[in-house]
């Protein structure tokens, strides 16, 4: 049984480099408690004058941290959290098996469970539903503490509060009705995609 972390950032690390200092050490400070077998890091470029990727930040920040032999796959193709969950599943398909922990910021978490228990587990949007139907009993799936650690059908999410202003959860919720709805219109997210950007001056 391989253990795998899943680790997912959100907004660039040179642009906000507070935000990953702060992520940096929450989830460092949490892995070196663990025993991973390998470590997926993911998300795309967002400064074009840097040849170095968010997923490859921390995959580096991580190494730099800790000494470890564990394997370290890089995820660099995906722009968005649909597409960071797609191409993780790409591969996991490779890895018979697995258990799996998704570490996330906490803005993020709700689109994460529920693209990952469709993505990774093959749950259809009815069973993805009644699972988080059922983990409503659990409290903690509806708060945003500092740090909150909980288990929904095999996969544990970890999330890390980053201090996040009104305005990222205003944006994190039209976000979570794009991104949730992909495959039902995907144009709405490729427009998604071209105003982010756009905004971020990305080719």
């Amino acid at each position: 049984m391989k253990n795998i972390a899943i680790i997912h950032w959100y907004g660039s690390m040179r642009t906000n480099p507070r935000l990953f200092e702060l992520y940096k050490k929450n989830l460092i400070n949490y892995i070196k408690k663990q025993n991973f077998d390998t470590i997926i890091s993911t998300w795309w470029f967002t400064d074009k004058n840097i040849h170095e990727s968010e997923a490859e930040a921390i995959k580096n920040a991580i190494i730099d941290n800790i000494n470890f032999n564990w394997e370290r796959i890089l995820e660099e193709e995906s722009f968005t959290t649909f597409e960071n969950v797609e191409y993780c599943a790409e591969i996991l398909k490779q890895i018979k098996d697995k258990e799996i922990t998704v570490f996330c910021r906490n803005t993020h978490l709700p689109k994460i469970v529920y693209l990952s228990l469709q993505k990774y587990l093959k749950y259809t949007k009815k069973e993805t539903l009644k699972a988080i139907q059922k983990a409503l009993k659990d409290k903690k799936l509806l708060e945003f503490d500092w740090e909150i650690t909980f288990e929904l059908d095999n996969i544990k999410f970890v999330w890390f509060d980053l201090w996040a202003e009104k305005n990222k959860f205003w944006k994190a919720i039209w976000s979570w009705i794009i991104e949730t709805h992909y495959d039902e219109f995907p144009d709405l997210h490729d427009d998604f995609v071209k105003i982010r950007k756009e905004s971020w001056w990305i080719k």
